[in-house]
């Protein structure tokens, strides 16, 4: 599924989640590598993350509500964009226009951490972050057209 960063979080709510957050190196280079195998076949150049500042100008917050300093954005970004999108190519962030449809990754926090968590169905549990992701590639009730 594709859609503007705003159905994306809405999406990713439905099924108990948020876009995902990325808090450290590690998490931007493991989510580098998930989006290379389940993004990129599917001609994914780039995919929302959580990361905004729609609501206060400057201020970026994520849609989970961390409190994560981490960023890692491309260059001079994110200009005057008011949502964050993450390059598959090289696992940089850039500014995007928060209504243009983009792939998507949801977060979803894991309740138990005295066994393995059971992740909600097509999620992929990461012990590392005891959290479970899900990369969205599918489109649905959307009109397609080339992205780039």
């Amino acid at each position: 599924m594709v859609g503007d960063f705003n159905s994306a979080e809405r999406a990713c709510t439905e099924v108990g989640g948020h876009l995902v957050s990325i808090c450290n190196a590690f998490e931007n280079n493991i989510l580098a590598e998930v989006a290379i195998g389940k993004l990129q076949a599917y001609g994914t150049k780039d995919f929302w993350i959580g990361y905004n500042d729609q609501f206060n100008k400057g201020v970026w917050n994520w849609t989970s509500s961390s409190n994560c300093t981490y960023t890692n954005w491309n260059g001079d970004q994110p200009g005057n964009s008011d949502c964050a999108s993450f390059q598959i190519s090289g696992g940089k962030w850039q500014g995007s226009d928060c209504t243009t449809p983009k792939a998507f990754v949801c977060e979803a926090y894991s309740e138990n951490q005295s066994v393995k968590p059971m992740c909600k169905n097509g999620y992929t549990y990461y012990s590392e972050w005891n959290t479970c992701y899900k990369s969205v590639t599918t489109t649905q009730g959307c009109l397609t057209k080339n992205l780039d």
